[in-house]
């Protein structure tokens, strides 16, 4: 199948030609066309290909590969030279290729042309159709995954809205679990507070208590010892004065007896009135008068 390839170039005068290349499998044909003139034509068979390839010490591929590249305009330091019969391309005063030109009838040309554009047109032209009809199936494609990107939107967004109200219920239902156990902690931290206060109070109560209790049996059993023992004074002094009073005969045991009623009486007004410095507060003295009653 061949090929074709097209550039503008310039020959050693300046004039302008356009270069029409068609590559074959291993040689090639040229036209070139000039504005003001007539169409030249040309080819390069492949016992040239071969003989210009061993001048220049290349395989024949190398050197078919390479006369393509300035063909196409892509090796700027080439200059080429037309005349009527000959075209030839040059690296400085190296000769690359030599094609023999010709100059055909102007029925032959047309044919030739009409001919080298079938050829284009027709790998084209089924290049189109492939491609509108892989582009219909593209587009179909595309419409049908679209269809299906909606459809998946759709899907998740339902499942996003699903999702959240249960989120939701469960975040609801979590706090609520949350504020309950925040109440309970509380409840029973204020009762522990309460009970705490209120053991230490009663514990300080009962003590004051307890102890006002044991002041007051102190104070009684005081009391109690401090009247007895005002009695027992009373009682004493009374039976010094009625001895003092109503004296009798004593023998000598009776004067003994006497002499020990007035020291224990000496005795126990000492202790009394050590014990009644302790305790004045907690009884009057009593008058003579009831001494004597």
């Amino acid at each position: 199948m061949s090929r074709i390839t097209g550039c503008e170039i310039f020959n050693q005068n300046d004039d302008k030609y356009m270069l029409y290349a068609e590559w074959y499998d291993s040689y090639f044909k040229i036209i070139l066309m000039e504005t003001a003139g007539k169409p030249l034509i040309g080819e390069m068979s492949t016992d040239d290909v071969n003989d210009f390839s061993r001048e220049l010490s290349k395989s024949s591929d190398e050197y078919f590969e390479e006369t393509k590249r300035i063909f196409c305009g892509k090796d700027k330091t080439i200059n080429f030279l037309v005349t009527e019969e000959t075209f030839q391309w040059r690296n400085k005063l190296w000769t690359l290729g030599k094609i023999k030109l010709s100059s055909p009838s102007d029925t032959r040309f047309i044919y030739q042309s009409f001919q080298q554009l079938l050829k284009i047109y027709q790998p084209m032209q089924d290049k189109m159709n492939t491609m509108g009809e892989e582009n219909k199936i593209l587009i179909d494609t595309n419409k049908e995954l679209s269809s299906k990107v909606n459809q998946m939107i759709k899907m998740k967004t339902a499942m996003e809205r699903d999702l959240y109200k249960k989120f939701v219920l469960v975040l609801n239902s979590k706090k609520k679990k949350l504020r309950e156990l925040e109440r309970k902690v509380g409840s029973t931290n204020e009762e522990s507070v309460y009970n705490a206060s209120t053991d230490e109070g009663e514990s300080e109560e009962e003590k004051d208590i307890v102890e006002k209790k044991s002041t007051r049996c102190t104070i009684a059993t005081k009391r109690k010892s401090t009247n007895k023992n005002v009695k027992d004074t009373q009682e004493s002094k009374k039976k010094i004065i009625s001895y003092e009073i109503n004296p009798k005969p004593s023998t000598s045991k009776e004067g003994t007896t006497t002499t020990k009623l007035i020291n224990y009486e000496e005795q126990s007004c000492s202790s009394e009135h050590r014990k009644s410095t302790s305790s004045l507060n907690f009884f009057e003295e009593v008058p003579e008068e009831d001494l004597f009653s």
